[in-house]
């Protein structure tokens, strides 16, 4: 499903990954696990296409990924709650994507009781919302591959466990990288951990 083939990624002459050859195949869920910094989000953002390799190459469904055109409908990236906008609320940021399964809205929405929230203008969202809202909104694109990067951050335990149920039913059918600096976190839900550290040159 995912292949990487000899990749590296430089940021001028910071050298980020090395040489990298990895396989990835559905139903698992690859959990990244490392301290902030270390290049996982990095790493999510090569497999989504926001991000190229500066040498080798990412095929997914055997296709290359050279641009987030390239990974639509196929990727879906849970990025940082930075995206939202503060004027508009939880609704209006679900009807304005027009890729999203309506029906796995209702269904997630209900899922994580959080129908009052969308009334609500994001700027009176906790971090917790926001991270509910981008995962709402993510899981309804209904991609065979999910990039989450620090999913669980701001969740309060009820969700949290809601969250970690939900991925563990999903990986059943869907290919799922899961990135947190928590230990905790990658343990409970990982089939396989990718160790990310900052040794130079490392190889993935």
């Amino acid at each position: 499903m995912i292949e990487i083939r000899d990749m590296s990624k430089q940021f001028g002459s910071t050298t980020i990954f090395h040489n990298c050859n990895l396989t990835f195949e559905k139903h698992s869920l690859i959990g990244c696990i490392g301290p902030n910094g270390v290049g996982k989000t990095t790493f999510l953002s090569l497999l989504s296409g926001i991000l190229k390799a500066t040498m080798g190459e990412i095929r997914v469904f055997d296709q290359t990924i050279n641009s987030t055109a390239d990974a639509v409908g196929k990727v879906s990236f849970f990025l940082d709650e930075k995206i939202l906008s503060q004027e508009l609320t939880g609704k209006q940021h679900l009807e304005a994507l027009p890729n999203l399964n309506p029906e796995l809205v209702k269904e997630y929405v209900a899922y994580f009781s959080f129908s009052d929230a969308l009334k609500k203008k994001v700027k009176k969202y906790s971090l917790g919302m926001r991270q509910l809202l981008l995962l709402i909104m993510t899981l309804s694109l209904d991609t065979e591959i999910l990039l989450l990067d620090e999913v669980l951050n701001g969740l309060d335990p009820k969700n949290r466990k809601l969250a970690i149920r939900l991925l563990n039913k999903l990986k059943g059918n869907k290919l799922i990288f899961f990135s947190s600096h928590q230990l905790i976190d990658v343990t409970e839900l990982s089939d396989k951990i990718l160790i990310f550290t900052h040794q130079k040159n490392r190889r993935v």
